[in-house]
């Protein structure tokens, strides 16, 4: 659905909000109204299986999100009238150490809640006219592949009036030279003050298209990117225009984990889910590619922003605040390479944190004038998300605390935990799968928080005491490994929680039982065991998937692959084979023929796509085994610029892969499975393939492919 501003269902979300503004009296009364346990007990459970059938039908979404909040809203009240614990200095200090990184948790859950309230699926308007157009391609270490894969597909958008530009503040000769080579512009500046947005900024002084297209180095546009795109800005107040980011390589975490498809990539759920639902409020930002920008808005607000490292978000939100507006188009029309190790991963994700702190800290949205409110809540949601850090650590130490000296941060018996806590978590648990559904699979993102918790405590608590301090760090791409490692720095935290986790349950539990049943202790004691118990146990699955993804996989591969079924004929002297890719690379194709087939060791291969561009390359045979595998021999410059369009050039590319919706008992399975997954000997890709000495001679196809 497309929503315009202003449109009538916003405003009917706004009348709605006012109402429950009014009706917050009663709600309060409802909240607190005196339960006993077991009444409470069976409200929480009925609550849960009026969910769990809810949760059947998309549109009760908003149902079970009320019934989600008005748990969380009683369990609150109940933590803070009844389960802190007064006993002595150092339980309460742990109690309410505890009751602040929930209260942190709710308030991240009820803005998220607001901020997904709708999802926006905007329809790309008809082109009225066509302006000039600068794309910018920021670049400072990538390589010069990398770079000339994205250049490859930004000269072949379908738009008569671009120019595009190579900005190297590497200031490398070879990338210059193949900027010329291939009919692109070259920009280079004489420092590199101010990082990416310092070299957007230097470039804009420069050109003077009408609107400007960004793209990261890595990331290839499809040929309609700019028709999609550019009639948003027939509207004079959009000043930007956001595309969907899709990542055509599996990220640490899929690759690592050996999840095979089972959970969506990390950062779907940003793309699909929380993007569109800022657009809705008007609040979709700049994620610093993949976007086109109006040149007057950028310079009405003086350029980039340049005083956070998240030059992108910063941007947009002052374009908000100075009325203009912003459109997310939620279909993928780039795609580019995730961070390839868990190292990257890890820096990436400082950056992020250390810039929204750094945003927060100097130029709170709270605070800021000219965002509307639902504005000022999307932008805080999106800065506070990166102070995770010291609340989940809160959370996987507080049962350790019982469990090693007695500590009780919680007070509560058995039935007030399956009275309050169960349908608090249970409620919150179905209510997000239903927003997220198979963008963001249950309990996964735990395992991302925690994977990074430590560095991202680090760098905000560091960004909020001295937002000056940290500089813009570019992320690795193009990795390659020959054999399996294991990154012991970075997941040092992770294992050191682990162990003391694996310590609670395995040391410090028999102990616990040992004194309560020698001791005769009070039924509470029990209580208290069994629910730290458990609460470690869930802990420790978290954290065992987590260190898993330290286990970097091997990796050999020149180019990156991407699934592809196009039509593939063997071309030789007076026959043709006709076949189906199943993959395609850069540097060669795998390809399914039926039935029993021979390939010369020496060809060309046709290759059709499915709208019909059609690219012809020389080849040799390299293996047979799930298909028979091609290398590229000999490509031309064309031939390189035709294949680059035949894998990133048609319009429906990158078409949402459909990962399995999100079941939340199968997801758990998948997380308590991962360190078998993550463990399993995987061969080096690329590796061990063995290549066949050029000659005349024909290859049989074995005759298991006809079954595929």
């Amino acid at each position: 659905m497309q929503a315009s501003h202003g449109s009538p269902l916003r405003k009917w979300a706004t009348a709605l909000a006012v109402l429950a503004a009014l009706a917050l009296p009663f709600a309060y009364s409802a909240v607190v109204v005196p339960l006993s346990p077991s009444e409470q007990a069976w409200a929480g459970l009925a609550m849960i299986a009026v969910a769990v059938l809810a949760g059947q039908f998309p549109p009760l979404r908003p149902f079970v999100i009320f019934l989600s909040g008005f748990a969380s809203a009683r369990y609150c009240y109940w933590r803070v009238s009844a389960s802190l614990n007064f006993d002595s200095q150092t339980d309460l200090a742990a109690s309410l150490l505890l009751f602040g990184a929930e209260l942190y948790g709710l308030g991240i859950l009820f803005l998220g809640y607001f901020q997904t309230v709708h999802l926006v699926e905007q329809a790309p308007p008809p082109i009225q006219r066509y302006p000039a157009i600068d794309v910018f391609i920021p670049t400072y270490n990538e390589s010069v592949e990398v770079v000339r894969r994205t250049l490859s597909g930004a000269l072949a958008m379908d738009w008569a009036h671009k120019t595009v530009y190579v900005l190297d503040d590497g200031a490398r000769r070879e990338i210059e030279a193949m900027t010329e080579e291939m009919g692109g512009r070259y920009i280079r500046r004489p420092d590199n003050r101010h990082a990416k947005a310092g070299n957007l900024n230097h470039a804009l002084a420069r050109t003077d298209g009408e609107l400007v297209a960004i793209f990261d180095a890595d990331h290839v546009p499809v040929r309609g990117f700019l028709r999609r795109l550019a009639g948003f800005f027939e509207d004079p107040k959009v000043a930007l225009v956001q595309g969907a980011q899709h990542f055509f390589n599996p990220d640490p975490f899929e690759r690592n984990l050996n999840l095979n498809g089972r959970v969506a990539p990390e950062q779907n759920f940003f793309y699909q889910v929380i993007q569109p639902g800022n657009d809705f409020w008007n609040a979709a930002f700049f994620c610093g590619s993949c976007a086109v920008l109006r040149r007057s808005a950028i310079e009405s607000i003086g350029g980039f922003r340049t005083d956070t490292v998240t030059e992108d978000a910063h941007t947009a939100m002052e374009l908000h605040a100075r009325g203009y507006r912003s459109i997310y188009y939620r279909t993928p029309m780039a795609a580019g390479l995730a961070t390839e190790s868990f190292a990257a991963h890890v820096k990436q994700r400082m950056r992020w944190a250390r810039g929204m702190a750094q945003i927060l800290r100097t130029d709170c949205p709270l605070i800021k004038r000219g965002l509307s409110l639902p504005q000022r809540l999307n932008y805080f949601n999106a800065m506070g998300h990166f102070f995770f850090g010291l609340p989940r650590l809160i959370l996987i130490v507080a049962p350790l605390w019982y469990l090693f000296f007695g500590i009780h941060p919680l007070k509560a018996n058995s039935f007030e935990v399956v009275a309050y806590i169960l349908p608090h978590i249970g409620l919150s648990t179905i209510a997000n799968s239903m927003i997220s559904r198979r963008h963001r699979h249950s309990f996964w993102s735990a395992v991302y928080e925690v994977s990074i918790a430590v560095q991202t405590l680090y760098v905000t608590a560091s960004a909020m005491i001295d937002p000056r301090k940290g500089k813009f760090v570019v992320t690795d791409k193009g990795e390659n490994k020959d054999a399996a490692v294991f990154d012991w720095r970075n997941t040092l935290s992770i294992q050191i929680l682990l162990g003391l986790t694996a310590a609670g349950l395995i040391l410090a539990l028999p102990l616990r039982l040992l004194g309560f049943a020698v001791n005769g202790a009070h039924a509470s004691e029990l209580d208290s065991i069994v629910l730290n118990s458990f609460w470690a146990s869930a802990n420790l699955v978290m954290l065992s998937a987590a260190v898993c993804v330290g286990i970097e996989q091997p990796q050999q591969r020149r180019a990156p692959r991407v699934a592809r079924s196009f039509a593939c004929t063997v071309v030789g002297d007076g026959y043709a084979i006709d076949g189906r890719t199943i993959d395609l690379s850069e540097s060669g194709v795998r390809v399914l023929f039926p039935g029993r087939r021979s390939v010369p060791e020496k060809c060309r291969l046709r290759i059709t796509a499915n709208d019909g561009t059609t690219g012809e390359f020389p080849a040799e045979f390299v293996r047979r085994g799930e298909g028979t595998a091609f290398r590229f021999a000999g490509v031309t410059p064309e031939e390189h610029r035709r294949l680059v369009d035949l894998m990133f050039g048609p319009d429906d590319s990158w078409v949402q892969p459909q990962y399995p919706e999100d079941r939340i008992l199968l997801s758990f399975w998948n997380l308590l499975t991962t360190p078998w997954r993550a463990t399993r000997q995987r061969s080096c890709e690329g590796a061990g393939r063995r290549v066949i000495p050029a000659s005349d001679s024909l290859v049989p196809v074995p005759s298991e492919e006809v079954s595929r």
